[in-house]
């Protein structure tokens, strides 16, 4: 009686995960005739279950059509503006930002002041790309490529990424990092918190060992209904 209740509560909770997987299985297989690809998760379902932030913008940059935002979940690049990701990047510096686009190095500080630039004649700009800088206490101003000074300007809009991974205040960030951290901070949608629900990555660490006691699982439910046949034989 003991290994029959314990052959059917392994049966059934199988039966439950295998049904959750099925199901995540289907949605995922026509996620594109569901449009789920293409419909957004809410913002609370995105920070609870994504760890994706909806930033609380101390500042951010505009370069070209790349935003480069500093919130208080870290420094952030938008999904949603690939065009010139390849040839911008932003590194942390202990002394504030360094931005490399293509060939062109800007330095500035914490205050969004420019220091200086290399790799162009002097007195003349690589491009006459709009940098904006927006911090929640003064606001926005964008700077004026030709006399390099901040006038107030309208805030641009920011949307919900994932943070770049953690960087050091003394240290450069490769560019392939960033360049990794945007294929990740793809938009979030219901594709995607399906994908991580059917494969187990959105429980994180604990996603392998979750599919491992599942095999178990299903190791044990086996054994244990061929040890109910012996008996009956």
């Amino acid at each position: 009686m003991k290994w029959r209740r314990f052959h059917h509560a392994l049966a059934l909770t199988g039966a439950i995960i295998l049904l959750f997987l099925t199901g995540t299985g289907l949605l995922l297989n026509h996620s594109h005739d569901l449009k789920l690809d293409q419909r957004l998760l809410p913002n609370a379902i995105a920070t609870y279950l994504m760890d994706a932030q909806h930033p609380h913008i101390r500042q951010s940059w505009m370069l070209a059509k790349t935003p480069i935002v500093s919130t208080d979940a870290g420094s952030l690049v938008s999904p949603h503006w690939l065009e010139e990701i390849t040839r911008i990047s932003v590194y942390t510096l202990s002394i504030g930002w360094l931005v490399v686009a293509g060939e062109k190095l800007f330095l500035y500080d914490k205050n969004g002041a420019l220091i200086t630039q290399l790799g162009k004649p002097p007195g003349q700009l690589a491009e006459a790309w709009p940098i904006t800088f927006d911090d929640e206490k003064t606001g926005c101003s964008q700077l004026d490529m030709a006399t390099l000074q901040w006038h107030p300007c309208s805030r641009p809009p920011v949307a919900s990424t994932l943070p770049l991974p953690a960087q050091a205040s003394a240290s450069l960030m490769a560019r392939e990092q960033v360049l990794q951290a945007w294929k990740r901070a793809q938009h979030l949608s219901w594709e995607t918190l399906l994908l991580k629900l059917h494969n187990g990555t959105l429980f994180g660490r604990a996603g392998p060992w979750l599919l491992d006691a599942f095999g178990l699982l299903i190791i044990a439910m086996i054994l244990s209904g061929l040890a109910l046949r012996r008996r009956k034989h």
